[in-house]
């Protein structure tokens, strides 16, 4: 006798509402369900099952696919070099660094290096307009 994937019986003459799906049939869907990118929702449906059920098979030893071994993780040696120093406002500064300071109000912005005048008054007229 061959074993089917889905077995509908009826009792009393009237059709069983609980289906039993072999187990053949469950590790099958499982393993569709557990590839990378599966839909178990789209899986389900195509199959006339609810998801719930399809999820709770996947977390059922018996139905679930064997596992690969995990391999552990390899570690990158990483070397932190220590932080510059945050220079002040009215600090030297090297020859050839560039430091603009500008206060307007309560603000104050300090710009270093290589600076972009069209930005620089652009933020000039946003801080004249917040105070």
């Amino acid at each position: 006798m061959q074993e089917r994937d889905v077995i509908e019986e009826c009792a009393d003459g009237r059709p069983r509402r609980r289906r039993e799906y072999s187990v053949a049939h469950k590790r099958k869907l499982v393993a569709m369900a557990m590839e990378p990118g599966a839909s178990v929702s789209q899986i389900a449906q195509r199959h006339g099952l609810n998801a719930n059920l399809l999820f709770t098979w996947r977390r059922q030893k018996e139905y679930a696919p064997a596992m690969q071994p995990m391999v552990a993780p390899k570690l990158l040696p990483v070397a932190i070099a220590a932080p510059e120093p945050a220079r002040r406002p009215g600090e030297e500064y090297a020859k050839g660094d560039s430091c603009i300071e500008v206060e307007i109000g309560a603000a104050r912005l300090w710009l270093h290096g290589a600076v972009d005048m069209e930005t620089l008054s652009g933020v000039v007229r946003l801080l004249r307009g917040v105070r």
